[in-house]
């Protein structure tokens, strides 16, 4: 069993954090915000897919039910996230932080412990959150056809620069 954390990247539902704020980084402002302690631990839809082939090519015997957290072993809590998201994508001002949605289930701590798969399988997360961001948002701005459903004007010619 492998038990995904906040997996980001291309093709994620366009409602969920990660796109709603590369949506956002289009316009220069911030996107609904809830609690900046709530946490997750984000990890690259393509450590994923890593993750899912060793499980699944792997040679070792792997008992029945075992479960294998894939993570990054990085907690980032949602003001963490807006500070990196200001420095790559330069927006400007703080997000209003009582505007968000408040679910029952979000909390302050949110981090895979992934010592099981790394030492059965001897896997290993390698892009970080910045990374990701920027090949989300490279993939992005690759692929104006899906601008509509992400909720970007298809009048821009291309995505702002980052850094």
């Amino acid at each position: 069993i492998l038990r995904l954390y906040s997996v980001y990247g291309p093709w994620e539902e366009p409602s969920r954090l990660i796109p709603a704020i590369l949506r956002a980084a289009c316009l220069d402002k911030w996107p609904a915000m809830a609690d900046p302690t709530t946490a997750r631990d984000f990890i690259y839809v393509d450590d994923v897919v890593r993750a899912m082939l060793s499980a699944a090519l792997s040679s070792v015997k792997i008992q029945p039910g075992a479960i294998f957290n894939v993570g990054t072993s990085k907690q980032t809590s949602l003001k963490e996230l807006t500070m990196l998201t200001s420095s790559i994508f330069r927006i400007q001002g703080e997000p209003d932080w009582s505007s968000g949605n408040h679910r029952p289930w979000d909390c302050s701590t949110w981090v895979a412990d992934i010592s099981t798969i790394r030492a059965t399988l001897g896997y290993e997360p390698t892009i970080g959150l910045p990374e990701g961001l920027r090949e989300t948002y490279s993939w992005l701005n690759l692929h104006p056809e899906l601008w509509t459903r992400y909720g970007i004007s298809r009048n821009m010619q291309s995505l702002k620069n980052i850094s």
